[in-house]
């Protein structure tokens, strides 16, 4: 199955939905179009250079399109086509947010695994769902929902980007009935296909987001290296060390607050000076982001540390999901630990618009968020932070609970 580009459908793409069968009324109509109008001239003032990759006459006409057909258009394809427009403007950080307003979860989470979407987490009531392969949701082949999917998920930078977006979007219940592949809300039917060919149904309820972070913690099985903490601050900023190779690895999945990190860096430096440790592995994998600012203190604790091996010992693990702060640390780990990045580029481009601003639309409430700085973090231009070692998982290693990336690092050190 092939994802299809973040460039493709650049043209007018009206969204076909069964959310409403009526189209808005005239006063809904007006109170869009000032929606709308609010939410061009908050862009075009706002951010700092919105026609970086769209004309600013190709995007005026996309807008002014738009208002033209709204006694045509039911309120969801409202939200998809501003999605989609929003979307034209090419950076990750500039979105607008179907989340923003009431938001509920089918409780699963996917991966994509050579053209496959994979079952890789659910409930435990739906254990037996994990490793199956995603064919269908409500009759609609997966090819086709991710077709749909492709031109309005947000926070997309890039190929890598777009395939975390989708993955996550299979979930996102509002959107996937406003596009139109759901037939009615809160509910949907998933179709799915074990390897040796039998296929799975399940009709499932969405839950709240609450409810899906907390349910959604069944996985397949990992063969997990390090599973004792010696400095931790939550869940997502951690500390393992395994005393007989000296090797330290950190879970860098989330920012704290910089008091927090401080305390945690300060930790991780303390403990890692009187162990005398020689290696350093962090894993930014699924570090979204947050301030990089606050990232910079765990790397000044870690430069403190005389006992790492500075030419050869400082490791760090990234990947599609690795985005904003995460990507942009994940370059100040190369450039100023001398760090070897290990695993898959990152969602975020290493070069371009970041730094969010915020605004709400006046009527609806939908919130949408543009860039307000540009970094330039490579000479270079790549698409996402290239791997100084690429590494991509197959879905035989992952199904096995096998880390490939990590266990690449831990090779390399043992030589």
């Amino acid at each position: 199955m092939k994802i299809f580009s973040f460039k493709v459908i650049l043209g007018l793409l009206l969204i076909s939905v069964t959310y409403s069968a009526f189209a808005v009324d005239p006063t809904e109509a007006k109170k869009w179009r000032e929606d709308i109008d609010f939410y061009h001239a908050t862009l075009a003032n706002k951010h700092l250079n919105l026609y970086h990759s769209i004309s600013e006459k190709d995007f005026t006409d996309e807008v002014i399109t738009l208002k033209r057909r709204l006694a045509d258009l039911t309120e969801p394809q409202i939200v998809m086509e501003l999605m989609r427009l929003t979307r034209l403007v090419n950076d990750g950080h500039t979105s607008f947010s179907i989340m923003s307003q009431s938001h509920h979860h089918f409780p699963m989470r996917f991966k994509l695994f050579d053209g496959d979407v994979r079952v890789v987490k659910t409930t435990a009531v739906q254990r037996k769902y994990l490793n199956s392969k995603l064919v269908a949701i409500d009759g609609k082949p997966i090819s086709d929902v991710l077709r749909t999917l492709s031109p309005i998920v947000q926070h997309v930078e890039n190929e890598f980007s777009l395939r975390a977006s989708l993955m996550f979007g299979l979930t996102q219940d509002e959107l996937l009935h406003a596009a139109g592949i759901t037939n009615k809300a809160r509910q949907a039917r998933f179709s799915f296909e074990n390897d040796d060919g039998s296929e799975l149904m399940l009709t499932i309820d969405s839950v709240t987001m609450k409810e899906f972070v907390e349910t959604t913690n069944t996985s397949v099985n990992e063969n997990r290296i390090f599973t004792s903490r010696s400095v931790t601050h939550s869940d997502n900023l951690n500390l393992s060390y395994d005393a007989v190779t000296k090797v330290a690895y950190i879970n860098f999945s989330e920012y704290s607050e910089l008091e927090e990190m401080n305390m945690f860096a300060d930790a991780v430096n303390d403990f890692l000076d009187k162990q005398q440790a020689k290696n350093v592995i962090v894993d930014l994998r699924n570090n979204t982001g947050g301030d990089y600012f606050v990232g910079l203190h765990l790397i000044y604790a870690l430069l403190l540390v005389d006992s790492l091996d500075w030419e050869n010992g400082i490791y760090v693990l990234i990947g599609n999901r690795t985005f904003s702060a995460g990507m942009s640390n994940a370059t100040h780990f190369r450039q100023m630990l001398n760090a070897t990045l290990v695993g898959e580029p990152t969602g975020a481009n290493p070069n371009g618009y970041q730094e969010v601003g915020r605004a709400t639309l006046p009527n609806s409430q939908y919130a949408i968020s543009y860039s307000t700085r540009i970094y330039r973090f490579q000479d270079n231009n790549t698409p996402g932070v290239q791997p100084d070692v690429l590494i991509k998982p197959s879905w035989q290693d992952y199904k096995k609970g096998e880390d490939k990336a990590l266990q690449w690092v831990l090779d390399k050190i043992s030589q």
